[in-house]
């Protein structure tokens, strides 16, 4: 699933949740929510 990939590759590349969140211009919940499957927006 999208969300086990957003947290692998996250991971992989040594980010926090905090750090992807910036790079992509949300927030950082928003990515939790991500790899939670809990959105997919």
């Amino acid at each position: 699933m999208i969300h086990q990939n957003i947290m692998f590759l996250r991971k992989s590349r040594q980010l926090t949740q905090e750090e992807l969140a910036e790079r992509v211009g949300v927030s950082r919940q928003a990515v939790a929510k991500w790899e939670n499957g809990v959105s997919h927006s």
